[in-house]
């Protein structure tokens, strides 16, 4: 597990190590814009995850998570913010 100060940095480091997909929550998957491909909660894992909260206001806060594909063929980051 990596410690970072900011989501940037986290966010940078993640994009180094092959995390290069960008994903987004939907109602029914998880889905990838760049590459077109929804995923099951079956068919991903959740490798790391890294909580920012904001400095005056807890509830201000971001979750980032590195996850991959199951078959291994593409890593990407989930941002919940």
């Amino acid at each position: 597990m990596y410690i970072y100060n900011t989501v940037t940095q986290e966010y940078a480091d993640l994009i180094q190590r092959g995390y290069t997909s960008s994903f987004a929550v939907r109602r029914d998957c998880t889905y990838c814009e760049n590459k077109q491909i929804r995923l099951k909660p079956t068919e991903f894992r959740i490798d790391e995850v890294y909580r920012f909260e904001g400095n005056s206001d807890p509830a201000d806060e971001t979750i980032v998570y590195a996850v991959s594909a199951i078959d291994e063929s593409f890593k990407g980051i989930l941002i919940n913010a």
